[in-house]
């Protein structure tokens, strides 16, 4: 019987996982603040004033129509420390790709921070740049269409503002501990750093069949102990 509630357990908890990802703030010393209304979600140039890190979830199993340049892409091993982001539209997340967004805003009147952030997926772009040198292709405005509908317009920015995300020449810097967890190293005053997450969800067919011969396994197990 104890068997046969395993596989149950099991099994439940792979067909019952989030179809979306989540964000927690794994570490600091930097404090981290949960956003969940999204009248608090603020997008405009120095909001806050507070020394600590705002994020909230964007959108959700969202499917890009289009390609989505971003600034920086995953490195490929960990730790790996990013200390510049892209200033073109070279790289890019595929048009089709299921995504979840998630936005992290640091804005104190002037400080320092350095914070974790684990996601329940793995991160596959993050978007740093609002290219002040060419507004028209700004990171930032190329991905607002991720904002939640549900955030004010006045949280809104209407059009491109310098320095929105972060400012590597100035010693900002985003270390990746995992696939999944990113720690930022920032300096901010006004207007604020803004930084973009994009994760893609983990199909769960894939989880399924991934976990198809250790749910076999306990099934054998059972039957052999009935």
């Amino acid at each position: 019987m104890n068997l046969l509630r395993t596989l149950a357990i099991l099994t439940l908890a792979f067909i019952a996982s989030p179809a979306f990802a989540g964000i927690t703030q794994s570490g600091g010393p930097g404090i981290g603040q949960l956003v969940v209304n999204p009248n608090n979600m603020k997008y405009t140039p120095d909001p806050y004033n507070i020394d600590r890190v705002f994020y909230w979830p964007e959108q959700t199993s969202h499917t890009l129509a289009n390609d989505l340049a971003v600034s920086i892409l995953p490195p490929g091993s960990f730790p790996t420390d990013s200390t510049s982001h892209a200033d073109d539209n070279t790289q890019l997340i595929a048009q089709g790709t299921l995504i979840d967004s998630y936005l992290l805003y640091y804005d104190p009147q002037s400080g320092t921070t350095v914070a974790r952030f684990l996601f329940d997926d793995p991160i596959v772009g993050l978007i740093t740049n609002p290219r002040d040198s060419s507004p028209a292709n700004d990171h930032f405005m190329l991905s607002d269409f991720l904002i939640n509908p549900l955030v004010p317009t006045v949280n809104i920015p209407a059009a491109h503002f310098d320095a929105r995300g972060t400012e590597p020449v100035s010693g900002d810097f985003i270390r990746w501990l995992s696939p999944n967890e990113i720690e930022i190293h920032l300096s901010a005053g006004d207007p604020g750093d803004q930084i973009r997450v994009i994760t893609s969800p983990v199909p769960e067919p894939a989880s399924l069949i991934l976990f198809a011969p250790a749910i076999a396994a306990l099934r054998r197990r059972a039957l052999h102990h009935k």
